[in-house]
Formats: structure tokens, C-alpha cells, sequence
């Protein structure tokens, strides 16, 4: 077994990687990479390496933002294909390890803190089993928790299911999305990038995301009304997670983009909004008011998730 493992959450914008030593519990050596600056992820870990010098018994876990298929990932929202077999030439590492980083979200939650998890609505905790897992970063990445012993974590590319429209805006929204030859899919309406579309959408001016986000919490009334649109749009696959996989675990929400807003959660009217997308039919609010939601806090949780599977698979 390796004593070193590099640990990396490789998403669509940026690249997390860190050590960790077994059998510590705590990673360090944090570095974070923007992906545009680089063509490749090999030239990513070739600077990481030479920063953290020469280590034998090194292996390599990733965590990467697309599926995983027999040891080969192309990351969803990034020109990058990611294949072991390649990597194994190219570097000294025992051993290589591939998840997708909605795998290893769901696997932070064992070793999250009180303080890294804000509870946004209270559940009934029926259960601790299943959890649901849902990530608004780069693009929108969904995953389930079915149980701790044995580790078992459903990974999906739910993001990529087709957005229903439920009002005439959303469908001229969709028609929108069209004409630039884009697909409705709820990633494009529940993303980093849906906050740019939705910008666009209403003023017709191309702003980043980190822009809009800016000038929301500046009060400005148009970045504001896409704010409230991505709680409505947020609190309605919610609903969906709750009825199709009832996980009385808890919904986890996480990633870069829901981080950033924070403080939106904490304001009475854009909980309330997401609130009534996610109690979309009274028929089923008995179910739902058991459910209880969160927000992780945590800046690195892939990084912790990286730590939970790595372990659990080297027990076998």
C-alpha cells in the first residue's frame, strides 16, 4: 500500500490537488490550478510534483467532474480526457484511482463538521439512509448516499436531464437557449454558466458569474431577479431529488456556486422562494416536510471525499 497519495478534485474551472500522508486523517500541500491556464492535466501534476518534491511509494486518487468509464473520464465542461493508462506512463504512481467528484462529494459528509454544514430547512430524519447530493458549480452534478458500511455512492449525470418549463418565461428562456445551439437542460438553467445565461436572458449583456453574483449582493435589481430565479429553479429539482429517491438522509447542496450565496440562504425572501418550488404540489408536502436540506460550507469537500473513498477501497 502507498504511504503518499496526491488527492485532486478536478473540476470544469478549477484543479484542487493536496497529499496526504496515511494514515493521517488531514491532507496538505493544498494547491488550486485554473484550468485554462494549462492544455492538459498532465501538465498540472507534472508543476504539483516538482512542488512537493520527490516522494517514494506516491499514488494518485481524482476525483473529476464527468463519468467514469473503464478508467477513462472527459470532463463534462472541459476539452480534457483523463485516461489512467496514460497518466501510468507519464508518472511513477503505484497505483491510480478514478471517481466522479459527485462520488466523492457525497463521501465528505463523513468527515464534515458542524460548522461546515448550514441547515436550510429542518427534516425529520426518519432515516440516515439515502442521502442526495447536488452541486451547482461549472456545470450541475447530482449523486446519492445509500450507506456507510459497506460505502455505497450512486453517482449520476442528472444535470443533463431536460429542464421543464413551468411558465412562459422559461419556455421563451428555453428558445432562448436554442438559438445559440444550446440544449434545455437543467444544467443550463442551474449552473455557474445559467447565471451568465439568465443575465442574458433578461438584459441581453454577457456577464461571468462571479460578475452577477457581485453586483447581487450590491442590490442590483436585475442580478438580483436571476438570483431568485436560480433559488426558484434550485428549490424545484429539489422537489424532484425528494419524491424520486425520498432520501430522508438529507439533501446535501454544495459546489462553488451556491457557496457564493451564501448570505441568499439566510435572507427570508430567496428561502422563501426556493421554499415554494420545493413544496411544488400539497399532495406530498407530509413527505417532504421530513426531508431536511442543507448547505455545505466547506471549501475543499471533494478533497474530504477523496479521503473517505480512498480508504473504504483500500480495505478491500
Amino acid at each position: 500500500m502507498s504511504k503518499y497519495w496526491i488527492i485532486g478534485d478536478i473540476g470544469g474551472t478549477s484543479s484542487r490537488l493536496a497529499l496526504l500522508s496515511l494514515p493521517q486523517n488531514k491532507f496538505n500541500q493544498l494547491k488550486i490550478y485554473k484550468n485554462q491556464n494549462f492544455s492538459n492535466l498532465q501538465e498540472i501534476l507534472s508543476i504539483f510534483l516538482k512542488e512537493i518534491g520527490h516522494l517514494d511509494e506516491l499514488s494518485l486518487f481524482l476525483a473529476l467532474a464527468g463519468p467514469v468509464l473503464a478508467g477513462e473520464v472527459k470532463i463534462t465542461n472541459l476539452n480534457w480526457t483523463v485516461k489512467a493508462k496514460d497518466l501510468k506512463k507519464v508518472f511513477p504512481f503505484q497505483r491510480i484511482i478514478m471517481v466522479n467528484d459527485l462520488y466523492a462529494l457525497a463521501g465528505s459528509i463523513f468527515l464534515l463538521s458542524k460548522g461546515d454544514i448550514l441547515e436550510i430547512k429542518k427534516g425529520k430524519n426518519l432515516k440516515p439512509y439515502p442521502k442526495a447530493f447536488l452541486a451547482v458549480g461549472t456545470g450541475l452534478g447530482i449523486a446519492f448516499l445509500l450507506s456507510k458500511n459497506p460505502l455505497k455512492i450512486l453517482a449520476s449525470e442528472g444535470g443533463h436531464t431536460p429542464f421543464p418549463a413551468q411558465s412562459r418565461e422559461e419556455f421563451e428562456f428555453l428558445e432562448n437557449l436554442s438559438h445559440h445551439g444550446l440544449k434545455g437542460t437543467y444544467e443550463e438553467v442551474l449552473s455557474g454558466r445559467a447565471l451568465a445565461n439568465w443575465y442574458f436572458f433578461y438584459s441581453k449583456e454577457r456577464l461571468t458569474p462571479e460578475e452577477i453574483s457581485t453586483k447581487a449582493k450590491n442590490g442590483d435589481p436585475l442580478a438580483l431577479k436571476v438570483i431568485e430565479k436560480i433559488f426558484s429553479i434550485l428549490g424545484r429539482i429539489c422537489y424532484e431529488i425528494a419524491v424520486t429517491l425520498q432520501p430522508f438522509g438529507g439533501i446535501y447542496l454544495g459546489g462553488g456556486v451556491l457557496q457564493n450565496l451564501k448570505n441568499f440562504f439566510e435572507d427570508p425572501y430567496f428561502k422563501q422562494r426556493f421554499l415554494e418550488e420545493f413544496y411544488f404540489t400539497e399532495k406530498l408536502r407530509t413527505l417532504l416536510e421530513r426531508i431536511p436540506i442543507y448547505l455545505i460550507l466547506h471549501p475543499f469537500p471533494g478533497l474530504l471525499g477523496a479521503q473517505t473513498i480512498l480508504r473504504s477501497q483500500l480495505k478491500k
